[in-house]
């Protein structure tokens, strides 16, 4: 059996929690050390207590091992959670009191950064030779960069927070498990035929391979098959070809950037290198 420093920094390092359950499904390791990993200081401290010979006392990561190794069960680690769910759904609901009409008031906002990657606007600012007078600098930073950087963060803050919204009403929902503080990837776990499901809430409006099968042609489905909708076969480009033609041409045309040569570039860096600039902008 896989002890507590093994799957502490394989869950750190993996994007793929559905991998990592099927890692350590046998014996339902990854469920009981996952349900461990989703509790605060003060809820681990009364695992130990309860279940452990051990002090309470140490960081977080110190005090997850000693729950870990304790005697504590999976249906015990449930109970507890169980028995806090309505005090964690007091503590969301006071601290999301005025939000909803907070959103209400939000314009349209074009975000214009993918990835997250709010830095290579920042990048290509400071790269930008061709700012060749203080007021031409200024006049970049206070009408095209601070902008971007405004709109996206207000963008982000739209989505984390109507995304801490919908997630209170499953939270009310006895089929779901809270976690009892925030991880990365899991919002909650999900009881299903006597297993605990862990559970990522997304509600993004466009997928990561959207844009490749938009570029392609969506057409109707006019059968009954499953799906509404299907790619066009007969197109003969995607996104990613037509980013590539753009960016070669982009290039040529705007040699004071230096931009790198497209061999062994991906969509994602194509993007990048382009949003860097300043000048292109992906919505």
């Amino acid at each position: 059996m896989p002890n507590f420093t093994t799957l502490y920094n394989n869950y750190e390092k993996t994007n793929n929690v559905c991998g990592f359950c099927e890692q350590y499904a046998e014996n339902n390791v990854a469920t009981r050390f996952l349900l461990v990993r989703s509790l605060d200081k003060n809820h681990l401290r009364d695992i130990i207590e309860n279940y452990s010979t051990e002090s309470p006392d140490g960081t977080i990561r110190m005090l997850a091992e000693k729950a870990y190794n304790s005697s504590v069960t999976i249906e015990q680690l449930i109970a507890y959670i169980e028995s806090k769910r309505q005090e964690l759904i007091n503590q969301r609901t006071q601290e999301l009191d005025g939000l909803q009409d907070v959103l209400s008031e939000f314009p349209v906002v074009n975000c214009g950064v993918r990835n997250d990657k709010v830095d290579d606007i920042v990048k290509g600012f400071v790269r930008n030779k061709s700012l060749k007078t203080m007021d031409a600098l200024e006049f970049e930073l206070d009408n095209v960069i601070l902008p971007k950087i405004r709109q996206y963060i207000m963008w982000s803050y739209y989505n984390q927070t109507a995304n801490d919204i919908i997630e209170l009403f499953f939270l009310r929902h006895p089929t779901v498990l809270p976690t009892l503080r925030k991880i990365h990837d899991i919002d909650f776990f999900i009881k299903i035929d006597k297993k605990i499901i862990p559970f990522d809430l997304k509600f993004t409006h466009i997928s990561d391979n959207y844009f490749d099968q938009a570029s392609q042609g969506i057409l109707r489905n006019d059968d009954s098959t499953f799906d509404d909708f299907y790619i066009d076969s007969s197109c003969k480009t995607n996104e990613l070809k037509k980013l590539k033609t753009y960016y070669q041409a982009f290039k040529r045309e705007h040699r004071t950037f230096d931009l790198p040569g497209i061999s062994g570039q991906d969509k994602a860096s194509l993007i990048s290198n382009l949003s860097a600039t300043s000048i292109v902008s992906f919505k």
